[in-house]
């Protein structure tokens, strides 16, 4: 009969082995997790496939530049057609001269208008896709993503639907808050979403009210018809000329206020998804 194999040797400097049977020791006292450690079944888990929004996001905010750009320089150069109105309708210059002068003034509005459009698109995108990825984490918000598409052509027309969503998309979007846990709606949303909200829908709202009446009543007055476009634009800015600059200063504040917006809230969303 063979004697047993010997014992296995252990390691220089490793631990010995228990022994056959025996339970392996307790951790030791006041062992914890090391800094910054998330447990994996409290991370969020996305449901499908999520969409990249950092581009999106980059070209909103430089459409959304450069349509406040293009207000400053049009309300710039509106502001010399307003003498000119006025002295087209005393008699002083020709209607021609009137209209060289405000023709440019109205190419440059009309590039603005293309490109608030085109800002107008993109940010919509953006949304749909924060929307999109939040119900793939499972998020339950109340605003399917198609209400971003919609919320800003539906009534009421002051953005108070759009203010609404995005209040949303914001505390949705916390990376904080895991799977499952619905702690996000009761987070705070920065007061920069209502700023913009007073800014770019409260405002000009009003202001684009007096320019309303303003130019009617003037034009009531004044007896003009609609086959007299150069008395009726020359009125109009007459009229109600320091609420349109106005008006341009309050878009081109707001186009800053909604790019610091945009960039916080998609800093915040990425951090939730991942997107590198």
């Amino acid at each position: 009969m063979l004697p047993p194999p010997p014992p296995p040797v252990p390691a220089p400097g490793a631990s010995p082995a228990p022994p056959s049977g025996s339970t392996p020791p307790p951790p030791p006292p006041g062992l914890t997790a090391p800094a910054g450690y998330v447990a994996y079944n409290n991370a969020p888990v996305p449901a499908g496939q999520l969409q990249r929004v950092s581009g999106l996001a980059r070209w909103a905010m430089i459409t959304t530049g450069l349509s406040g750009a293009v207000g400053v320089i049009s309300t710039i150069m509106v502001l010399p057609v307003l003498g000119k109105a006025s002295d087209f309708l005393d008699g002083t210059i020709s209607e021609d001269e009137f209209n060289d002068a405000y023709l440019p003034s109205q190419l440059i509005t009309t590039l603005g208008t293309v490109v608030a459009l085109a800002a107008g698109v993109l940010t919509i995108l953006w949304m749909y896709r924060l929307a999109n990825n939040l119900r793939v984490y499972s998020r339950k918000t109340t605003f399917s993503p198609v209400f971003t598409i919609f919320g800003w052509i539906l009534p009421p027309f002051l953005y108070v639907l759009p203010l609404l969503i995005l209040r949303e998309l914001w505390k949705a979007s916390d990376p904080e808050v895991p799977l499952g846990d619905e702690g996000w709606r009761a987070r705070p949303v920065p007061a920069l979403l209502y700023v913009w909200f007073v800014v770019y829908g409260l405002i000009p709202s009003v202001l684009q009210a007096l320019i309303a009446v303003s130019t009617v009543s003037s034009l009531l007055d004044g007896g003009f018809s609609a086959s007299d476009s150069a008395q009726v634009t020359a009125e109009a800015l007459d009229a109600s000329g320091q609420y349109t600059v106005i008006a341009g200063v309050i878009t081109a504040v707001g186009a800053v206020i909604w790019i610091m917006f945009v960039k916080q809230l998609t800093a915040r969303h990425v951090e939730l998804t991942g997107e590198t």
